[in-house]
Protein backbone atom coordinates (compact mmCIF):
# COMPACT_ATOMS: atom_id res chain seq x y z
CA UNK A 1 0.00 0.00 0.00
CA UNK A 2 1.35 3.42 -0.95
CA UNK A 3 0.08 6.82 0.06
CA UNK A 4 0.69 9.83 -2.15
CA UNK A 5 2.23 12.89 -0.56
CA UNK A 6 0.71 16.35 -1.09
CA UNK A 7 2.26 17.26 -4.45
CA UNK A 8 1.27 13.97 -6.07
CA UNK A 9 -2.22 14.33 -4.58
CA UNK A 10 -2.55 17.75 -6.23
CA UNK A 11 -1.42 16.44 -9.62
CA UNK A 12 -3.63 13.34 -9.36
CA UNK A 13 -6.66 15.45 -8.36
CA UNK A 14 -6.21 17.68 -11.40
CA UNK A 15 -5.59 14.71 -13.71
CA UNK A 16 -8.72 12.93 -12.47
CA UNK A 17 -10.80 16.11 -12.81
CA UNK A 18 -9.62 16.85 -16.34
CA UNK A 19 -9.88 13.20 -17.44
CA UNK A 20 -13.49 12.99 -16.22
CA UNK A 21 -14.47 16.24 -17.94
CA UNK A 22 -12.61 15.57 -21.20
CA UNK A 23 -14.03 12.04 -21.46
CA UNK A 24 -17.55 13.46 -21.03
CA UNK A 25 -17.16 16.25 -23.59
CA UNK A 26 -14.45 15.13 -26.08
CA UNK A 27 -13.02 11.96 -27.58
CA UNK A 28 -9.43 10.87 -28.04
CA UNK A 29 -7.71 13.27 -25.62
CA UNK A 30 -5.41 11.79 -23.00
CA UNK A 31 -4.31 13.44 -19.77
CA UNK A 32 -0.83 12.53 -18.54
CA UNK A 33 1.71 13.59 -15.93
CA UNK A 34 4.97 12.78 -17.69
CA UNK A 35 6.60 13.97 -20.92
CA UNK A 36 7.41 10.34 -21.76
CA UNK A 37 3.73 9.82 -22.58
CA UNK A 38 3.68 12.63 -25.18
CA UNK A 39 4.44 11.63 -28.75
CA UNK A 40 3.23 12.35 -32.26
CA UNK A 41 1.32 9.07 -32.15
CA UNK A 42 -1.00 9.98 -29.27
CA UNK A 43 -1.91 13.63 -29.86
CA UNK A 44 -3.80 15.50 -28.54
CA UNK A 45 -2.39 15.27 -25.02
CA UNK A 46 -2.88 17.38 -21.91
CA UNK A 47 0.10 17.17 -19.56
CA UNK A 48 -0.27 18.14 -15.88
CA UNK A 49 2.82 18.99 -13.84
CA UNK A 50 3.86 20.94 -10.79
CA UNK A 51 6.36 23.77 -11.00
CA UNK A 52 7.23 25.96 -8.00
CA UNK A 53 5.56 25.47 -4.62
CA UNK A 54 5.43 28.12 -1.92
CA UNK A 55 4.81 27.08 1.69
CA UNK A 56 3.47 29.99 3.68
CA UNK A 57 3.05 30.30 7.42
CA UNK A 58 -0.49 29.92 8.61
CA UNK A 59 -0.19 31.71 11.94
CA UNK A 60 2.46 33.32 14.08
CA UNK A 61 4.32 30.89 16.33
CA UNK A 62 3.11 27.81 14.47
CA UNK A 63 5.01 25.58 12.09
CA UNK A 64 1.81 24.83 10.15
CA UNK A 65 1.85 25.95 6.55
CA UNK A 66 -0.43 26.26 3.55
CA UNK A 67 0.73 25.12 0.13
CA UNK A 68 0.60 27.38 -2.95
CA UNK A 69 1.66 25.43 -6.06
CA UNK A 70 2.20 26.76 -9.56
CA UNK A 71 0.55 24.17 -11.79
CA UNK A 72 1.51 23.86 -15.44
CA UNK A 73 -0.88 22.38 -17.96
CA UNK A 74 0.76 21.71 -21.33
CA UNK A 75 -1.52 21.26 -24.34
CA UNK A 76 -0.15 19.35 -27.32
CA UNK A 77 -2.55 19.33 -30.26
CA UNK A 78 -2.66 18.26 -33.89
CA UNK A 79 -3.51 21.72 -35.27
CA UNK A 80 -4.04 25.34 -34.19
CA UNK A 81 -7.84 25.11 -34.15
CA UNK A 82 -7.91 22.14 -31.78
CA UNK A 83 -5.23 23.76 -29.60
CA UNK A 84 -7.26 26.97 -29.22
CA UNK A 85 -10.49 25.08 -28.52
CA UNK A 86 -8.78 22.91 -25.89
CA UNK A 87 -7.17 25.93 -24.22
CA UNK A 88 -10.53 27.72 -23.90
CA UNK A 89 -12.22 24.55 -22.63
CA UNK A 90 -9.53 23.86 -20.01
CA UNK A 91 -9.50 27.44 -18.71
CA UNK A 92 -13.30 27.34 -18.47
CA UNK A 93 -13.18 24.09 -16.47
CA UNK A 94 -10.28 25.07 -14.20
CA UNK A 95 -11.06 28.68 -13.27
CA UNK A 96 -13.70 27.72 -10.68
CA UNK A 97 -11.25 25.40 -8.92
CA UNK A 98 -11.77 21.73 -8.14
CA UNK A 99 -11.88 19.15 -5.38
CA UNK A 100 -8.65 18.00 -3.71
CA UNK A 101 -8.28 14.31 -2.90
CA UNK A 102 -5.72 12.20 -1.06
CA UNK A 103 -4.82 8.94 -2.79
CA UNK A 104 -3.85 5.50 -1.52
CA UNK A 105 -2.61 2.84 -3.94
CA UNK A 106 -3.28 -0.78 -2.97
CA UNK A 107 -2.27 -3.59 -5.34
CA UNK A 108 -2.10 -1.10 -8.21
CA UNK A 109 -5.59 0.25 -7.56
CA UNK A 110 -6.06 3.86 -6.44
CA UNK A 111 -8.65 4.90 -3.91
CA UNK A 112 -9.25 8.53 -3.11
CA UNK A 113 -10.70 10.48 -0.21
CA UNK A 114 -12.02 14.02 -0.42
CA UNK A 115 -9.67 16.24 1.59
CA UNK A 116 -10.38 19.82 0.54
CA UNK A 117 -10.38 22.12 -2.44
CA UNK A 118 -7.86 23.42 -4.96
CA UNK A 119 -8.48 27.10 -5.58
CA UNK A 120 -7.25 28.61 -8.83
CA UNK A 121 -6.10 32.21 -8.46
CA UNK A 122 -6.71 34.70 -11.24
CA UNK A 123 -5.29 35.63 -13.65
CA UNK A 124 -4.77 32.34 -15.48
CA UNK A 125 -1.89 32.65 -17.96
CA UNK A 126 -1.99 31.03 -21.41
CA UNK A 127 1.28 31.01 -23.34
CA UNK A 128 1.66 29.82 -26.91
CA UNK A 129 5.03 28.09 -27.04
CA UNK A 130 7.10 29.58 -29.86
CA UNK A 131 10.47 27.93 -30.46
CA UNK A 132 11.37 30.50 -33.16
CA UNK A 133 11.61 27.76 -35.77
CA UNK A 134 9.37 27.22 -38.78
CA UNK A 135 6.61 24.79 -37.77
CA UNK A 136 7.46 22.46 -40.66
CA UNK A 137 10.95 22.02 -39.15
CA UNK A 138 9.61 21.08 -35.69
CA UNK A 139 8.65 17.64 -34.47
CA UNK A 140 4.90 17.08 -34.68
CA UNK A 141 4.69 17.30 -30.88
CA UNK A 142 6.11 20.84 -30.75
CA UNK A 143 4.12 22.38 -33.59
CA UNK A 144 0.92 23.13 -31.70
CA UNK A 145 2.00 23.42 -28.07
CA UNK A 146 0.67 25.85 -25.48
CA UNK A 147 1.03 26.20 -21.73
CA UNK A 148 -1.56 27.15 -19.10
CA UNK A 149 -0.06 28.43 -15.82
CA UNK A 150 -2.23 28.26 -12.70
CA UNK A 151 -1.35 29.80 -9.36
CA UNK A 152 -3.25 27.62 -6.91
CA UNK A 153 -3.89 27.33 -3.20
CA UNK A 154 -4.92 24.27 -1.25
CA UNK A 155 -7.24 24.76 1.70
CA UNK A 156 -5.47 22.10 3.74
CA UNK A 157 -3.26 23.03 6.67
CA UNK A 158 0.01 21.07 6.79
CA UNK A 159 1.64 20.42 10.15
Amino acid sequence: MGTYRATRNIEASIIDYLTTNLNADWTGISVENTFAEVSGDNLPVVLVRTSDIDHESHELGSSSTKRFPLMLIDVYAEDDGLKLDLLDYLVEKLKAGLLYYTYVITNGVASKTLAGRIRVELPIRVTHVDLNVDKSDLSVVDRFHSLISLDCSINVLES
